[in-house]
């Protein structure tokens, strides 16, 4: 580096340290930007109040080392904010950091239900709503910086922070006082999204009639089953962990719910003691899935079985009708409540593979890899196998039927080319019940995915209802990179409207440029 480098990066006028005075330049400073003024000019104008070192504070954070070290192995971590940038001469707050993403770290705080759950619900309104609840929540602890939105998409299920991002397509990353810290209204909140986050995979039908839902008359006793059936776990203990006040377990919130049945609980996997607690009520709940030991700085070895979970599930044709398997990835705190009310009818935000070998090659003692567009539903789509849950995929308790598809051209803010789709969805079913128009393209490009998610839009109907959908899908995931640009390289699309990927139910209609 020459060695008048330093002179030149700094040749802007500043004052000089013994010419320093207290100043409400900050102030005004957003005023002016609240009023419209240039949000550039406006900085800049206010860094000629800096003087050398001020502006070399910048480069660091404010808490001193040992002092920041301590906190983070005696105390706990991130506590208090940590604070970068504050200059109290200029009234400078800097930035104040807190951690996330299941909200704010700081504290005692609501814990929301992860990222991928959130996710699974397919609504941006919901997500709006979450993300102005950590807002208030992380304001009222004292922090203006919320580090808790994962742009990462997971190639790979063996990735031991999935559960910190939404999903595996990166359409579905685009929606994200002390008084109000755990307050009910946020504690709700964070109920309604457990309760709409759930997917429902498979549901056997019994005499003829679904086993969902249960009819709560029919039924006196209930055995919840596994080592998560009564243990607080709102997901791993590392930076994102949440100290919520209260942690409702799938126990406790069974035991709300539903007041009037007898809840027999055997928090343990051994499939002897599963199967004795089970003949003594009506139906069983199994409640399997991770728990802070299990998710974390690493990836995951085998996705695999644990063995306790195979004996507790042998391999078989004639699955116990009266056994029901919840699935936990990392819980909400309040969303054990949901157990007991759930309505089905959310949608998985990623696919879920046959075998291991339908997975990108992964090596763990990699120095480099190669970030391609073959992971998830698209590597599935291109080795031509099918999907055990494709994207999008989840089960309600009716039916829905698609109809009379129209377009119509959009600019999106950013200048991208964008498609409005227009779309009747109408609940043929005898209950009520969500659904998500999603919309796909297929581009007949080369070297690309055979099936794009553009968007999508989620709708309630009452049973009988119909009602239409429209959804600002976007081309921008369509688009290549060209000479320093990203440009559309076909003249039209096939574009459909369905329940998930692959939805042989999906409309399709041709959409001319």
């Amino acid at each position: 580096m020459r060695s008048d480098t330093p002179t030149t990066l700094l040749h802007h006028h500043h004052p000089v340290d013994h010419e320093k005075h207290q100043s409400l330049a900050f102030d005004r400073a957003v005023k002016e930007v609240g009023l419209g003024h240039d949000l550039s000019a406006v900085a800049a104008r206010l860094l000629t109040e800096l003087s050398l070192t001020e502006r070399l504070h910048l480069l660091d954070g404010d808490v001193p080392f040992w002092e920041g070290l301590w906190g983070i192995l005696c105390d706990r971590y991130n506590r208090k904010p940590f604070v970068i940038g504050a200059i109290p001469r200029l009234n400078i707050p800097g930035v104040k950091f807190t951690d996330g993403p299941r909200d704010v770290v700081m504290g005692s705080s609501t814990a929301f239900p992860i990222s991928m759950a959130r996710g699974a619900t397919w609504d941006i309104e919901l997500e709006r709503r979450i993300g102005n609840a950590i807002g208030l929540e992380a304001k009222a602890q004292g922090a203006n910086y919320f580090a808790g939105v994962c742009i990462n998409l997971p190639r790979h299920p063996a990735w031991g922070r999935i559960q910190e991002t939404y999903g595996e397509d990166p359409v579905l990353l685009e929606p994200p006082d002390a008084s109000v810290v755990f307050c009910e209204e946020h504690r709700q909140l964070a109920r309604e999204v457990a309760h709409r986050s759930m997917v429902l995979l498979k549901n056997y039908t019994i005499n003829n009639m679904p086993l969902l839902p249960l009819n709560n008359a029919d039924i006196s006793r209930l055995a919840l089953i596994g080592r998560l059936a009564n243990k607080p776990n709102t997901g791993d203990k590392g930076s994102s962990q949440v100290f919520s006040p209260t942690v409702v377990t799938p126990y406790q919130g069974l035991e709300e719910g539903i007041p009037n049945v007898e809840i027999i609980l055997e928090d343990d996997d051994r499939s002897e003691s599963a199967a004795r607690v089970a003949e003594k009520a009506d139906v069983a709940v199994v409640v399997v899935g991770y728990d802070a030991s299990d998710e974390g700085e690493y990836m995951v070895p085998s996705l695999q079985n644990d063995p306790g979970l195979s004996e507790l599930f042998p391999p078989t044709n004639n699955p116990d009708p009266e056994e029901m398997l919840s699935i936990v990835q990392g819980n909400p705190a309040q969303g054990q409540q949901s157990s007991a009310s759930a309505r089905w009818g959310r949608r998985l935000p990623f696919s879920i593979p046959q075998d291991e070998s339908h997975l990108p090659d992964i090596d763990i003692e990699a120095s480099a890899i190669k970030y391609d567009l073959w992971y998830g539903q698209s590597l599935l789509d291109k080795l031509g196998v099918d999907a055990a849950f494709p994207l999008g995929y989840g089960l309600s308790y009716t039916e829905f039927r698609f109809s009379n598809l129209e377009f119509e051209p959009r600019t999106e803010p950013t200048g991208h080319n964008g498609v409005k789709v227009a779309v009747d969805v109408e609940n043929t079913g005898q209950r009520s019940g969500h659904q998500v128009a999603q919309v796909y393209g297929y581009p007949n490009m080369a070297d690309f995915p055979h099936r794009v998610l553009l968007g999508f839009g989620s709708i309630y109907l009452q049973a009988g209802e119909l009602k239409r959908v429209f959804v600002d899908a976007s081309l921008r995931p369509i688009e290549r990179w060209v000479d320093g640009q990203f440009c559309l390289l076909v003249d039209h699309l096939e574009i459909e409207v369905a329940a998930y990927a692959g939805d042989k139910d999906g409309i399709r209609k041709v959409y001319q440029f």
